[in-house]
């Protein structure tokens, strides 16, 4: 069985991807939902996730303080039930057969400490068109005017402060109509098929690519994860190094490999407006420089815990 793990701290966006979920030509998986929101979105979502035909499971991650990214995926990992780990990402448009070209795959290769990168190609999206203002720093409208010497620090500061403003959204409520979707209106089945999703997290993110790892649209052995001892978490924040570094260590132990299979292409037609807010997140800095120090040192992942006696222990009870 394949686990699709998808970590999200975004309103909306399940009801497009848990649809195409519904359509796929291979239904041996189980969701894991690793929601950063789940306190605010639970009991909203409830009843939309228990009548859908797999199984799902709504994992509660830390909130919002830092990104989980991390930190919700290794504690995905630890409860799933399948030998294979897909990451997907909210939003995502699949086409049917994208669980079965993994599920495939691993099929013909276990055992053989092969990885896989998948996507599709897409055609005829329209550009972007805001359906949905969303959350993301607008450097343009701030009155700050210091660290202007210092864009990083600045970038930060905005970060921070939208991240902010959207926690106060969240607990106010005024975002609980859009947990589900971020439409107005009921999202058909012909209309999912139409949608054109051209935005840098949506479909992007499932489509064929030759990025070195994004943790999107690529499958794992359950054998990795407990190798490398999961995602580093000293890396959970707003400057994401996470998906490269995990990639450079599996590189770097010389034993696992990736393989890469294009699907079809789709075409998209009758254009419709599309946007989602961005993950918004409070800054940890310096990832890119914790991990490559790591890197030279030769410094443990996570040397607290054991990923491996985790999921013993999980499966165990």
């Amino acid at each position: 069985m394949i686990s699709i793990l998808l970590p999200t701290l975004r309103v909306g966006g399940l009801d497009v991807l848990c649809d195409s979920l519904s359509r796929q030509t291979c239904q041996d998986f189980e969701l894991l939902l690793a929601d950063g929101i789940h306190r605010y979105r639970a009991p909203l979502v409830a009843d939309k996730l228990a009548v859908l035909p797999f199984p799902v499971r709504h994992l509660a991650s830390d909130g919002i303080a830092l990104s989980n990214y991390s930190r919700s995926i290794n504690d995905a990992v630890v409860v799933a039930r399948g030998d294979v780990i897909l990451m997907m990402p909210d939003y995502a448009w699949l086409a049917d057969d994208t669980v079965e070209i993994h599920a495939r795959f691993h099929d013909e290769h276990r055992g053989e400490r092969k990885c896989l990168m998948s996507g599709y190609t897409y055609r005829a999206c329209p550009p972007r068109h805001p359906g949905f203002e969303g959350y993301h720093p607008r450097k343009q409208h701030s009155q700050v005017e210091f660290h202007r010497d210092d864009p990083e620090a600045l970038w930060e500061l905005y970060t921070t402060r939208e991240a902010e403003r959207y926690e106060r959204d969240l607990a106010s409520g005024a975002l609980d109509a859009l947990m589900w979707s971020i439409w107005a209106e009921p999202l058909t089945l012909e209309a999912l098929q139409q949608l054109p999703i051209e935005h840098e997290h949506k479909l992007f993110d499932v489509e064929w690519s030759h990025r070195f790892c994004s943790l999107k649209n690529e499958s794992y052995p359950i054998e990795a994860w407990e190798e490398l001892n999961g995602l580093d978490e000293d890396l959970d924040g707003s400057h994401l190094y996470q998906d490269l570094e995990w990639g450079e260590r599996l590189h770097r132990t010389e034993r696992w490999t990736w393989e890469r299979i294009r699907g079809g292409e789709i075409t998209v037609v009758n254009p419709r407006p599309f946007f989602a807010c961005k993950r918004m997140l409070r800054p940890l800095r310096l990832n890119e420089s914790i991990a490559e120090l790591k890197r030279v040192t030769g410094a443990a992942v996570n040397p607290g815990w054991s990923l491996r006696e985790r999921r013993a222990a999980h499966h165990a009870v």
